[in-house]
């Protein structure tokens, strides 16, 4: 008989062996380090027959920047299950383990990448994120004049305190972006072999922005740039521009903000695309309403529907807002419909996070029929929330 249950650092092991299989790790032993800090640095959970690991799911524990207000969010990976024990329901149960551990926790969030969005849909998870990648002709990269500062090559040890407060402190990860702890700056960028490293320096020897590369082939792969002022970004817009002789072709990825930067590049001649990315879903709506940093400015009495959270059903029911002119929410759930002295906007948790988190406008999700709601009430309470589109750098 299986049972679902926490796990404890002694199935480390099997975990590995397990995602070791599934995902088809070319060469498990140089995976095994990378592997192990991400699971010593998570809480583990999996499906256990006879101590055998058949199914397991890995959340690790972050802290999230969302518009000034601090959400605690566990990121969910490494889903797998030996193929002759799919379909008996052990990821079913892992996950029902994990949503209600993850509550009895207090944690307020949750984002996976997904194999299917159609299968974590089921478990309450939504899109949140997208990517944009750009790829460009050598030919075709953007010339930048001599800047006042000065680019110099590192080693991840010497960067890593530029990237981690460079990153800190752009406006962009403040949009649903992780709080990057040591470890995960490390498991992200020192322990897969191949990444370069450059920083910009101003005239003062300020460091202004970063760069982080890797080459694959006759192909200049930019995986992040950080940067504080326009004159750093044409620093490191300059130095990539300098190995055009040495490269075919520039690629670079980012999460997708709401618009491109085509209106950057000198010319059209190159292929941009954006494609859907991480998923994400609210643990606890009241918790999560009660932090939310609604726009000062704005109020409201309102009340909310969630109709349908089958493996997190403590969210199901009706809530009372009650939001002030500061941003602040006093949120109430109401056990009896009776008590309800106003209309009401209904949702799923899926949509209502897409809402909440400014990946979908009210008006959107209402025309499809993801939210009902009078028009008047919903543009009210939408006038209440963020509306920027939300940003996500890391991946789990």
């Amino acid at each position: 008989m299986s049972i679902a249950k926490k796990l404890t650092d002694d199935f480390i092991p099997q975990m590995f062996d397990l995602a070791s299989y599934a995902f088809n790790f070319q060469n498990p032993e140089d995976s095994r380090a990378r592997f192990e800090c991400m699971a010593e640095h998570s809480w583990n959970y999996g499906d256990v027959a006879d101590g055998t690991l058949t199914s397991q799911v890995m959340a690790t524990p972050f802290t999230i920047d969302f518009h000034g207000q601090d959400y605690s969010m566990a990121g969910v990976g490494f889903v797998a299950s030996y193929p002759e024990y799919r379909g008996q329901g052990g990821i079913n149960r892992t996950m029902t383990y994990l949503l209600k551990d993850l509550n009895d926790q207090a944690i307020d969030l949750s984002y996976l990448a997904p194999f299917s969005y159609p299968f974590y849909r089921r478990y309450g998870f939504e899109l949140l994120f997208e990517r944009i990648l750009y790829k460009l002709p050598s030919s075709e990269w953007p010339r930048v004049g001599k800047t006042i500062g000065k680019m110099k090559r590192m080693s991840y040890e010497e960067i890593k305190n530029s990237i981690s407060q460079i990153y800190q402190a752009m406006p962009i990860y403040q949009c649903g972006a992780v709080k990057r702890e040591d470890w995960w700056l490390d498991y992200k960028f020192n322990m897969k072999p191949g990444k370069k490293f450059a920083q910009y320096e101003n005239a003062e020897g300020i460091v202004e922005g970063y760069l982080v590369y890797r080459v694959d082939g006759a192909v200049c792969i930019i995986e992040e740039i950080g940067y504080l002022t326009p004159e750093a970004l044409r620093g490191i817009v300059g130095f990539i521009g300098s190995h055009s002789g040495v490269f075919q072709e520039f690629q670079y990825e980012s999460s997708y903000t709401g618009s491109n930067l085509n209106y950057l590049l000198p010319s059209a001649r190159f292929s941009m695309s954006i494609r859907p990315d991480m998923m994400g879903r609210i643990v606890n709506i009241e918790r999560f309403l009660k932090k939310y940093p609604f726009k000062k400015g704005h109020s409201g009495e309102f009340y909310l529907k969630i109709t349908e959270d089958p493996f997190a059903q403590w969210n199901e029911g009706i809530y009372h807002l009650s939001i002030s002119d500061e941003g602040k929410a006093k949120v109430e759930k109401i056990n009896d419909e009776e008590k309800v002295n106003g209309p009401v906007i209904e949702s799923t948790i899926q949509s209502i996070t897409q809402l909440l988190f400014g990946y979908k406008k009210a008006s959107e999700l209402a025309f499809y029929g993801r939210i009902i709601a009078e028009s008047s009430i919903l543009n009210q309470f939408s006038d209440c929330l963020v509306d920027q589109q939300p940003i996500l750098e890391d991946y789990f």
